[in-house]
């Protein structure tokens, strides 16, 4: 996978994105001026996100989310926790899907204390 740093007139507010060609490569799409400014632990989730909805191959936010949470699950202590938190403060995730993704994390870092 392909990393690219892009402004903020092309992504607007979204921190990352994925760019897949018709021959399955992608290319991970970084806005220069939210992605990197956002915490660490966010960063990670948005990465792992990305990469959800490449290798799933889905459009499904909550599928990418879902990914991402498993992957980080045990990368660190209150891991998925610290990812959530990170995001909330971004407003960059609807409350619904954040709320969703709070309860399984707290059950996914409760096992990989």
């Amino acid at each position: 996978m392909k990393i690219a740093a892009v402004g903020p007139e092309r992504m607007g507010t979204c921190p990352a994105a994925v760019q897949i060609e018709a021959n399955g490569d992608a290319t991970l799409l970084v806005n220069s001026l939210t992605f990197g400014t956002s915490p660490e632990w966010a960063q990670r989730f948005y990465v792992a996100h990305e990469l959800g909805h490449w290798l799933l191959d889905t459009g499904s936010e909550h599928l990418a989310d879902a990914f991402a949470l498993g992957l980080l699950a045990g990368t660190g202590r209150r891991s998925l926790m610290r990812s959530l938190e990170a995001l909330n403060r971004l407003h960059t995730i609807p409350y619904s899907r954040l709320e969703a993704l709070y309860t399984v994390a707290r059950q996914l870092d409760r096992t990989h204390r």
